[in-house]
């Protein structure tokens, strides 16, 4: 790196088959698969050259076939570096050079949070990225109860769109047997229901969880069991697990893309409130490779993905990968697309309450700036800030032409009258207007003869009891009296 400051670089590879790339010792790419070496990148990933002379290392695994790998650096901007490029010379071994330089000792600040390899370094969400909460205890087995079940809130009557879980932070009022997943049960580790990530456990208890690209509960509890932090087993085996993870779309734009997961066992995934995969399934994880993609919409700028997974016996684990729609490749760290978050940034919530975002309906100034919910500005689109429209008039009951509390041959012939023979106009046109298609015309009193003897549809609501016009926005005929319905 010629330059006198850090340079943020995008890593180009392709190997048959899996492979391995460390950046000054730091492992910015680590992919296990069999497959062989397509011309162009197969995955990118950042990372950071030092000024002056950086080491490139690569580890190339074959199991029958190809045996090779391509390697290659662009800038942040994607452009292709080469020996024409004024920012970095290429060295290759070494050999006739006497290299000197720095050699970084801190991890790559890729993903935001410094952890190394960054929250998404291989087209994955580490482990290192999510907020738990586990174990619940799972009475449903494998399959989670069936998709009908799981479909259903994580846990009534809370939904996670409404929450900012934190690593640290403590739910003792959640009622946990009303829940797909029965009562929490963390084997002493915490009191009460806790939400945890890996930093947070080596933090406060100083165990090092598994992290990589499975997020492993059943690894994660076993090393927990046998910690001084969890001083009872803490239960691996049919239980549930709920994770939860940040990513900003950078765009302007609403930006379509699939979500990729494999899981053992059923997992549901849920990107901003809204359901987008509901597997229920007794398998294996299938190693690194998807096992199911759904589409989802990423709104721009800040989106929530919560994860649920539950377990019947063996493991217990998901990972969780985002693809441009219709892409075949995992996004990673440093794509012009989105940023992945992981569960904080620096220790600050991030997500619905962080301190640009107003909540509108929790009675709390989340964005510090003196206005709470409905009375800052922030909210004034939000639904329930709005005023509800007035009611569409007085109540009436439809098809009653002529107001006389009764539905019958009568209100056909006040119809018949008011149009042809220059009988008197109802009082409520919407109580005429018994085909609601916002006219007063012949097809009503032929809609509701039809009705009345010849087996036809009834007359849209209000029908069998008094009622506000349910059009929104109101049909605008009106009615200005309706004497029958109070």
């Amino acid at each position: 790196n010629t330059t006198e400051e850090p340079m943020q670089v995008q890593v180009c590879t392709a190997s048959d088959d899996a492979i391995r790339l460390d950046v000054n010792k730091q492992i910015v790419l680590l992919v296990s698969a069999c497959r062989g070496s397509a011309a162009d990148c197969q995955e990118v990933n950042c990372a950071v050259l030092e000024p002056g002379v950086n080491k490139i290392t690569a580890y190339v695994w074959e199991g029958g076939g190809g045996w090779n790998m391509r390697i290659g650096l662009r800038d942040s901007n994607g452009a292709i570096l080469d020996d024409r490029s004024e920012t970095v010379i290429f060295h290759g071994d070494g050999a006739e050079d006497e290299l000197e330089g720095r050699v970084s000792q801190d991890p790559p600040n890729c993903g935001g949070l410094g952890f190394g390899l960054g929250i998404n370094p291989v087209g994955w969400i580490q482990s290192t990225g999510w907020n738990m909460l586990f174990p619940l205890l799972n009475p449903l087995g494998c399959g989670g109860g069936g998709v009908g079940t799981m479909e259903q809130n994580w846990v009534e009557p809370y939904e996670m769109i409404d929450e900012d879980p934190q690593a640290g932070d403590v739910w003792p009022d959640i009622d946990f047997g009303f829940g797909l997943a029965a009562g929490f049960d963390n084997g002493g580790m915490t009191e009460d229901p806790t939400w945890v990530s890996t930093a947070y456990i080596d933090e406060e208890f100083g165990v090092g969880l598994p992290v990589g690209d499975l997020v492993d509960f059943q690894a994660m509890t076993v090393v927990l069991s046998n910690s001084d932090a969890a001083p009872l087993v803490v239960p691996n085996d049919n239980v549930m697990g709920i994770a939860t993870t940040y990513v900003i779309n950078n765009l302007d734009e609403p930006l379509p893309v699939d979500v990729c997961t494999a899981s053992d066992d059923s997992i549901t995934v849920h990107v901003n409130g809204e359901l987008v995969t509901n597997v229920s399934v007794c398998r294996g994880s299938g190693g690194a490779a998807c096992q199911e993609t759904r589409p989802a919409i990423l709104e721009p700028g800040l989106n929530q993905i919560v994860v649920q997974v539950w377990d019947g016996g063996g493991g217990w684990n998901f990972r969780l990968g985002l693809r441009e729609s219709g892409d075949f490749q995992n996004l990673s760290d440093g794509n012009f697309l989105v940023e992945f978050l992981g569960a904080n940034v620096d220790g600050e919530p991030v997500g619905p309450g962080g301190p640009d975002d107003e909540i509108c309906d929790n009675g709390l100034d989340d964005d510090e700036d003196g206005d709470a919910d409905c009375a800052d500005a922030d909210c004034a689109d939000a639904v329930n800030c709005k005023e509800p429209p007035p009611p569409a008039g007085p109540q009436f009951l439809r098809a009653d032409s002529d107001d006389n509390g009764v539905v019958n041959l009568t209100d056909a012939i006040f119809t018949l009258n008011y149009l042809f023979l220059g009988g008197g106009e109802p009082a409520c046109l919407d109580a005429s207007d018994t085909d609601n298609n916002g006219l007063v015309q012949l097809t009503d009193a032929i809609f509701l003869l039809n009705y009345l003897f010849l087996g036809g549809g009834a007359p849209p609501a209000p029908t069998n009891r008094c009622g506000f016009d349910p059009e929104e926005p109101p049909d605008g005929i009106g009615c200005e009296r309706f004497t029958s319905c109070p």
